[in-house]
């Protein structure tokens, strides 16, 4: 499974990850996730099988500092208004399970602090399996001074710890990048929103199936305002980042998706479309 960045839209992914455990079964061997697709990873490579979808939801669904229950039933211009309330909760207050706000420093260094984030994980993730092998874990940042991608993968010998995660979460200015090994590394979403290159690059001659869970959603309607033509904006940019890496995949390795059936799920519509 290849999760993609996308912050809060990141619950999304826990509950595809819970569908394909719970309604197909699938065993998953190999997961690699930017920004917060590797808090996700992370969440399912560090816990035991039988733990993992209780530290996912135990993270997506406990800590609010206001109930969502009474309002998961609403529909139009009420759910819509009770989505907006989450937002402003979070940006203006944080959210006590996820992050918290920085107040006035003399040097600015992000907006929000990911301590919640942090303590939780050292609480539910077990950074010796998660490094065990049992399942693969590959992390995407990217290299702040000079763009490239950096990747760390316990398949090659990486060793991952929770800076690797955090770095992974530094999208500037919102989260702080982390110095690892002497470079100033950052959100993996700067470039590989969806890291499909470390999965493909070995999927040749290979069978199985590839899940890209992206949060973003290439296609959609036509903007209608303020609010929707920023949606749409980050939609394109990401969606489309993803989408052209794998048709490049597509066209650079003839035959590939013969072989090897790939889906890309799309967070925003809730679909999934074969792209083999």
């Amino acid at each position: 499974m290849v999760f993609s960045g996308g912050v809060s839209l990141g619950s999304y992914q826990a509950g595809a990850f819970e569908a394909l455990q719970e309604d197909a079964g699938i065993a998953v061997g190999w997961i690699a996730g930017s920004s917060i697709g590797a808090i996700n990873g992370a969440l399912i490579a560090g816990s035991a099988p039988d733990n993992r979808l209780k530290a996912l939801k135990g993270y997506w669904l406990d800590g609010t500092s206001w109930n969502p229950q009474p309002f998961l039933g609403l529909s139009g211009g009420m759910r819509h208004a009770a989505n907006w309330m989450s937002v402003f909760q979070a940006r203006l207050f944080g959210s006590p399970q996820h992050l918290k706000t920085v107040g006035p420093r003399f040097s600015f260094a992000s907006f929000y602090d990911l301590a919640p984030t942090v303590a939780y994980l050292h609480k539910v993730v077990d950074f010796g399996r998660l490094n065990s092998g049992e399942t693969r874990f590959t992390v995407a940042t990217t290299d702040i001074e000079t763009g490239d991608a950096v990747l760390f993968d316990t398949g090659k010998g990486d060793r991952i710890e929770m800076d690797h995660i955090l770095a992974s979460c530094g999208f500037l200015p919102e989260f702080a990048p982390v110095e690892i090994a002497g470079r100033l590394l950052g959100d993996g979403g700067l470039a590989m929103n969806a890291p499909v290159e470390p999965v493909l690059d070995e999927a040749e001659g290979k069978g199985g199936i590839i899940f890209v869970v992206d949060l973003f959603a290439r296609d959609g309607r036509r903007p209608t305002g303020l609010e929707s033509a920023m949606a749409r904006k980050n939609s394109l940019l990401f969606g489309n980042q993803t989408f052209y890496r794998l048709e490049a995949y597509r066209r650079r390795h003839a035959g590939l998706c013969e072989r090897f059936d790939l889906h890309q799920v799309d967070g925003m519509l809730g679909g999934v479309s074969p792209v083999a």
